[in-house]
């Protein structure tokens, strides 16, 4: 679930079955924080904020995959919420478009030629989850 504003640029155009909200002034627009390797700082700085990127049940969702992430743990992940994408859909396209869901993005295009996190992103990830996921983290890139 997308949450305070942050919204995604996955589309090349507006879908009208698709809420996106407004990007907020203090988050900004999700489609630049991916490509500027900035979102995985925005989730792991503001959570426990009112400006939290994700809620409870998306920050579970992330933890099941980051710890152990696999392209076959990703697959599962697609399967078991039915976001397999159809032939010539962009890779994470049927999480947004169903469920509105960021992390089903993120964990489509792991393992892909066009990933939406780098490397460093699911380190950064992995050692918060490991840490306890604490709060008035600083994380930068």
């Amino acid at each position: 679930m997308i949450r305070k504003g942050l919204h995604s640029c996955l589309y090349p155009a507006p879908r009208e079955d698709v809420h996106i909200p407004p990007p907020d002034i203090n988050t900004g627009n999700t489609g630049e924080q991916i490509r500027d390797h900035k979102l995985t700082c925005s989730i792991i700085n503001f959570h426990g904020t009112a400006d939290a990127v994700f809620d409870d049940p998306s920050l579970e969702l992330l933890r099941n995959f980051v710890q152990g992430r696999s392209t076959a743990k990703r697959d599962s992940i697609l399967t078991e919420h039915d976001w397999i994408d159809e032939e010539g859909m962009r890779r994470g396209g049927k999480a947004v478009a169903k469920d509105g869901s960021l992390v089903g993005f993120l964990i489509a295009r792991y393992g892909t030629e066009d990933p939406a996190l780098d490397e460093r992103d699911w380190e950064l990830l992995d050692n918060w989850y490991q840490k306890g996921m604490p709060t008035g983290e600083n994380v930068t890139r």
